[in-house]
């Protein structure tokens, strides 16, 4: 009965939450679309149309990505104050953290083919970042001058995951290597 108090509450405000998500026509409808302009003029019959509202003419791909992104990230930050604390907050919350990682791999990509820091600094999305208190982690990561030290630096966040990637890699090549192990991380830490 205990548990059944603990959630009452939550259950009528996630089921709101939700009938905001888009039904299956409306994902349809977006697969659909012909260009860009279509997507977006279908993405205003949408919830996400005060994101969507906010991006100004001509559109890019990368804008409306990121708008998206961050209304992800709203709607994942409603779902966390919602949830009991304790392991259905810290489950909900790696959601956040797989958000970030998503930025640790592209910039990890790009430190491998040997982009300059501007190059990354300007396909990362550090206002989603700031929105996840993240954005200093990728900051001070793009500061190291060599690729050993950015690593080193992330061996020290992700731990053993980034040790086996770049053990890994060092034996095959292959960057996607770095993808899975960080997969890893984020899927064991969502099931502990």
């Amino acid at each position: 009965m205990k548990h059944i108090k603990k959630y009452a509450y939550v259950a009528p405000k996630t089921f709101y939450e939700r009938s905001l998500l888009l039904t299956m026509e409306q994902y349809n409808a977006l697969a659909e679309s012909k260009d860009l302009e279509a997507l977006h003029s279908k993405l205003q019959e949408t919830p996400y149309k005060t994101y969507i509202a906010k991006l100004k003419p001509p559109i890019t791909v990368e804008e409306l990505e990121r708008a998206l992104r961050r209304a992800h990230i709203e709607f994942i930050f409603k779902i966390v104050k919602l949830a009991p604390k304790g392991k259905p907050r810290e489950f909900i919350e790696t959601f956040l953290e797989r958000i970030v990682v998503e930025d640790v791999k592209k910039a990890v990509r790009m430190l491998i083919e040997g982009l300059d820091r501007e190059s990354i600094r300007s396909k990362i999305d550090f206002e989603s970042l700031e929105m996840l208190r993240a954005d200093k982690q990728l900051k001070t990561l793009l500061e190291y001058e060599n690729i050993r030290d950015a690593f080193s630096y992330l061996k020290n966040i992700y731990g053993k995951y980034f040790e086996k990637a770049e053990e890994t890699y060092n034996i095959t090549r292959d960057q996607s290597v770095y993808d899975l192990y960080l997969d890893k991380y984020i899927i064991e830490k969502t099931l502990n």
